[in-house]
């Protein structure tokens, strides 16, 4: 099998959302498992592991390791539903659950390795992201009053809300690529609330946004750290020849 192209990539991750809405897992689980597949793409994925034996694996290793753990059965019949949903639900304990079952444990040993076994992993893109937002909302007429012409007075509840769907949909994306390990979390969490703010610029300019970030993550002062990170995302929407200046239009 060979290595995990672009397009199977957002294949796989989507796979392991809907699952991982399924079983009621919460989105750090499921990033957390995206992140995961992303890190053994070049690995696991290049053996003779099945896309849906891995994706239940991770599933349950995310699961595992951010403390919300789920039976192993809960997530192979989700995952076996998912991949066929003519098959029947629960899976019945049968000689294809044993086999499946025993599948899952020898791959979670393969993932394990594959990762170093570091299992305690730094998902914080929907972290800082909620942080952002929440000291966004609250500092934000405090920032805008330094700035020209500060729009604090115009902010209001639902223009925040508004952002933070945008924001919420374009994590959901960006987990769906490698583009997620490509970058310090800060830095991507930063990327997307700058793309979130570009498209509703009917409250609040780029230039406080990006003075807001330089405050929150002193690396982001600079301008270009920034600017790489949102070039970075743009690809996630096969647009790269969209310039980060062309935001501010």
């Amino acid at each position: 099998m060979a290595a995990a192209t672009e397009a199977n990539r957002v294949r796989d991750v989507r796979f392991l959302q809907t699952c991982g809405q399924r079983l009621g897992l919460s989105d750090v689980v499921t990033a957390t498992a995206a992140q995961c597949y992303h890190r053994v793409g070049q690995t696991v994925l290049a053996g003779e592991v099945d896309p849906v034996l891995l994706g239940i694996t991770l599933l349950y290793v995310a699961a595992k390791c951010t403390d919300n753990p789920r039976d192993l059965r809960d997530c192979i019949t989700v995952g076996v539903s998912v991949a066929d949903p003519e098959s029947s639900a629960p899976m019945p304990i049968d000689s294809r659950y044993r086999e499946v079952r025993e599948s899952v444990v020898s791959a979670e040993q393969l993932v394990l390795r594959a990762l170093g076994f570091d299992v305690v992993m730094d998902v914080p893109v929907r972290r800082l992201l909620l942080f952002f937002l929440l000291s966004f909302e609250r500092d934000l007429p405090t920032v805008t009053a330094q700035g020209e012409g500060g729009v604090g007075a115009q902010l209001k509840p639902e223009s925040f809300a508004q952002l933070a769907r945008t924001c919420t949909a374009i994590v959901n994306d960006v987990v769906t690529t490698s583009v997620c390990i490509e970058h310090p979390p800060e830095e991507l969490a930063a990327g997307i609330l700058y793309l979130g703010a570009s498209l509703n610029t009917s409250f609040m300019t780029i230039d406080v946004v990006e003075r807001y970030v330089g405050m929150l993550v002193p690396s982001l002062r600079d301008s270009a750290v920034l600017a790489k990170a949102v070039d970075s995302l743009l690809t996630v929407y096969e647009c790269p020849q969209l310039k980060r200046e062309e935001l501010r239009q």
